[in-house]
């Protein structure tokens, strides 16, 4: 399959994806008043801020220790799959313990409890996106995105034609946990046989034992921490919102960053979905290519940053009322601040492609932590004084400082790893 035609497909289920989970959230804005939609965001918030720590970052460690050596990269797989059991009770018992912690007039507490599930279904699409990637198999990579919106939307809808007028935020919770269940149960089918593993952990090549939990942890864990501080620029705001300021200004945030958070779309597919396991093969055998792509792929993307900013900067009043009604007015100017960081996002994910390679990826982490702790102490004076939009000023300069530290920590790592080629001859 050409690489023009596998990201053309991954493109355009990217872009059916995006389509999916947006009419989704455009129904629910439509069902619910900015104060409800609110309550639901932050609670959905909550929970995909600890599918990292289920995960580990698992997922991402496969990619790179399998295209590099999937003969090692075998016997990881055992200790992995117990990791990540590990892990997932551990997020439980806080996810609940924290839904206990809410006020006892809160629908925080059963939302929290009903979208736990949700965790090990983006966790398994996590792995079963890596698992195809790996396997070259690019129309399963570009379908199993869909399948979870896919299904969100037609609960949703199903809910609808049903109940009518009489649908609630419960229904909506429930809707997200039955999809990440069947999701769940796909990847129990799915991963019987991954990479010569049968069975989940009985390998063919018994020569190489597995290696140990603590093994996998050690190199999996700045890949979590890393997906850690990168959720929590992107959506610790929508949980800060509704601890400081109202639901309401929650709702108002969401709305605009969702439009913007489609966007993410392009960069996504490019950096994350083909072309980063042909960037780690480029960091151990063609530095020079590695930094020709990251230059040329750069500019590109940069380019295209700029012109969906101007496209969303001059639409936003129009396309937040035409989208989401007069209720939800308040969101448009929240989205124009939002959309002068789409430049910075998408050139972001071309460096932090490069950051993943060789030892570079606890480099990218770190700077995902200063990010991170940035937003968080920005928004503790921003949401209270300014509130949807003190949070959207915030997500601007936490994308402008990870464009910066990314940029001179690429650079780098970029020119360490061609002048270790050149010295090794290779």
């Amino acid at each position: 399959m050409s690489a023009v035609f596998s990201v053309s497909l991954l493109t355009i289920a990217a872009i059916v994806n995006a389509v999916l989970a947006f009419g989704t959230q455009l129904l629910l804005v439509r069902l619910f008043a900015p104060q409800d939609y609110g309550i639901f965001a932050a609670a959905f918030a909550t929970v995909v801020l600890l599918v990292p720590l289920a995960g580990f970052g698992i997922a991402p460690f496969w990619l790179k220790i399998f295209s590099e050596n999937p003969t090692i990269g075998r016997r990881y797989l055992k200790s992995s799959y117990a990791l990540m059991a590990l892990m997932s009770i551990t997020v439980f018992v806080l996810l609940f313990g924290w839904s206990y912690l809410q006020p006892q007039d809160s629908e925080m507490r059963p939302m929290l409890q009903i979208l736990s599930i949700c965790i090990l279904g983006q966790l398994t699409i996590e792995l079963l996106n890596t698992k195809f990637q790996l396997e070259k198999k690019i129309l399963q990579l570009a379908l199993i995105s869909l399948t979870q919106n896919g299904l969100r939307l037609g609960l949703i809808g199903l809910f609808v034609l049903v109940l009518e007028n009489d649908i609630s935020l419960y229904h909506v919770a429930i809707s997200y946990a039955a999809s990440a269940l069947m999701i769940i149960l796909l990847g129990l089918f799915t991963f019987r046989n991954f990479v010569g593993s049968h069975r989940w952990i009985g390998f063919p090549n018994t020569a190489n034992p597995p290696v140990r939990i603590s093994q996998v942890a050690k190199g999996s864990l700045p890949f979590g921490v890393a997906l850690f501080f990168q959720l929590v620029y992107y959506q610790s705001d929508v949980v800060m919102l509704k601890l400081l300021s109202t639901p309401a200004q929650t709702g108002y945030y969401s709305i605009a960053f969702t439009l913007v958070a489609a966007t993410y779309i392009l960069p996504t597919v490019i950096f994350q979905k083909f072309f980063l396991p042909k960037i780690y093969i480029w960091a151990n055998l063609d530095p020079a290519r590695l930094r020709r792509f990251s230059v040329k792929a750069g500019i590109g993307i940069g380019v295209a940053g700029l012109l969906v900013a101007a496209i969303y900067w001059v639409a936003s009043d129009m396309s937040v009322a035409f989208l989401f009604g007069e209720r939800y007015a308040a969101s448009a100017s929240v989205l124009r601040v939002l959309s002068l960081s789409i430049p910075a996002i998408f050139v972001s994910y071309n460096f932090g492609a490069i950051l993943m390679t060789r030892d570079s990826m606890k480099t990218k982490t770190y700077f995902m932590g200063i990010v991170a702790l940035f937003n968080i102490l920005a928004n503790l004076f921003m949401i209270p004084e300014f509130g949807a939009q003190g949070a959207a000023v915030t997500t601007l300069m936490s994308a402008v400082l990870l464009l910066m530290l990314y940029f001179v920590g690429a650079r780098k790592a970029v020119e360490k790893i061609v002048n270790i080629s050149v010295q090794s001859g290779t």
